[in-house]
């Protein structure tokens, strides 16, 4: 698999259970939710509901760091917001403190205290991700923004990431059907399916030596920002929700044919939450 070209797959149903484990809440209620949520969001313009919404941005975006690094083990699991924001205001561990700012920074650069009813897809370029990458990686990677030069593989899983000559090129088609895929497109489980498709192929691709999980997790956020009013956390404050995506995203890589079925769940799950 190690040179595979890149497909975007959506031409399948959401499951009902992940993991072959049923779910209590239908997709029908989650999409339900979400689209009620769409409507309350349509309400930004009321000068009433203008100043929580901010409020409520802005409190989401710490709750992502939060999450985030909680699901990566970078921090306890007890960590609260006002613990994110002591990390970004004093620091004691600059190496800490910096990953914490750096992640904010590609946070307010992909999403705006506005709330917003549609995105530039136009912007979605192999330059936009190395650029989200350089801001995510500065000071804590290397070759921030840069492709990997080396062959590598996921630990403890029989599996080898894109050839480093085929980053390039793999990328650059990627982006390219993403773009057509989501230029018209109005369906939220449709559109779900193609941020699902998005980061099973960029995790494969894995174009940089590190930082590659982080990225496409924000990446898939800011596709599906007309959906949800604040970036999704993929992680839900614990390891375990870690181990949960990574084994949606090699079940849809390993034994799917690139088929992103439990990952779309698990997304469409996370934008409902």
């Amino acid at each position: 698999m190690t040179g595979r070209i890149t497909q975007l797959r959506i031409d399948f149903d959401i499951p009902n259970e992940l993991f072959r484990n049923p779910r209590t809440t239908s997709n029908t209620k989650f999409l339900s939710d979400i689209i009620d949520c769409r409507i309350k969001k349509d309400a930004y313009d009321d000068d009433n509901l203008r100043e929580f919404f901010s409020g409520y941005i802005e409190h989401h975006k710490l709750d992502y760091l939060k999450e985030t690094f909680i699901g990566e083990n970078i921090v306890k699991g007890s960590t609260t917001i006002e613990d994110v924001e002591k990390i970004l205001s004093n620091p004691q561990n600059q190496r800490l403190s910096l990953k914490f700012y750096n992640m904010k920074r590609a946070i307010e650069k992909l999403f705006p205290t506005i709330i917003r009813t549609e995105i530039d897809i136009t912007r979605f370029t192999p330059k936009f991700i190395m650029d989200i990458h350089k801001i995510i990686g500065e000071g804590v990677i290397d070759d921030a923004g840069q492709y990997r030069k080396k062959f590598c593989k996921p630990s403890k899983v029989d599996w080898v990431y894109l050839y480093p000559d085929l980053i390039e090129k793999s990328l650059e088609g990627l982006c390219c059907n993403v773009r057509n895929a989501m230029e018209t497109e109005e369906d939220i489980l449709t559109k779900i399916k193609i941020t699902s498709s998005f980061v099973t192929n960029f995790l494969h691709i894995h174009p940089f030596s590190n930082g590659n999980g982080r990225t496409a997790r924000l990446l898939a956020s800011w596709l599906l920002s007309t959906i949800s009013i604040v970036p999704i956390p993929f992680y839900s404050s614990s390891a375990a929700s870690k181990d949960d995506f990574l084994n949606c995203v090699i079940e849809a890589q390993q034994f799917s044919d690139f088929i992103p079925k439990d990952l779309s769940l698990y997304i469409l799950e996370a934008v409902q939450h």
